[in-house]
């Protein structure tokens, strides 16, 4: 089980949950599921490389891999996008009235769905198969998974970006 992807699902998703249940505004949202996965890869990282540091503390090729093995590279490159949709956000919110903030808030939420859901199913629910046969299925399984993912953080994205941009742009009055 991969830890990066479950500490993401926590991380992440349950702050987010309870800040649409309290009525946050779209950009708290994005920084608080920004947060979760920087605070999510940081962990997996800290927590991967005790492990490797425990069970292989004489061998110096794994010190430098702890960043790439534990997929800090994906989290906190996915945190940056968060925290740059967030800052979009909220200069929409603070200088031009928002547009749609209901549709805004379920964008933010199928975008992050979209990203950490393929994954969360990849751990939880699709196991590696046993026998080397049933590889390719379950290969396929996984690329109708993430393109499936990929397809709703597009459509999240296509509903995240152009609202701010045309609020900011056409400077609608408070």
């Amino acid at each position: 089980m991969l830890p990066e992807t479950t500490l993401a699902a926590f991380l992440t998703l349950l702050p987010l949950a309870w800040g649409t249940w309290r009525g946050w505004t779209v950009h708290a949202l994005l920084i608080t599921a920004g947060l979760g996965l920087a605070a999510a890869g940081a962990a997996a990282a800290f927590l991967l490389a005790r492990t490797l540091r425990l069970t292989r503390y004489h061998d110096r090729a794994y010190h430098d891999t702890y960043y790439v093995v534990a997929h800090g590279h994906w989290l906190l490159s996915l945190a940056l996008a968060f925290a740059a949709l967030a800052a979009l956000h909220w200069a929409a919110h603070r200088f031009a009235t928002p547009l749609a903030p209901r549709l805004t808030r379920i964008a933010v939420w199928a975008f992050t769905l979209g990203l950490l859901a393929p994954q969360i199913l990849r751990v939880i629910v699709i196991a590696p198969p046993r026998r080397y046969v049933d590889y390719e299925p379950w290969v396929q399984i996984l690329l109708a998974l993430n393109t499936a993912g990929s397809l709703v953080c597009t459509l999240a994205l296509l509903v995240l970006l152009p609202l701010p941009l045309y609020a900011l742009l056409f400077r609608r009055a408070r």
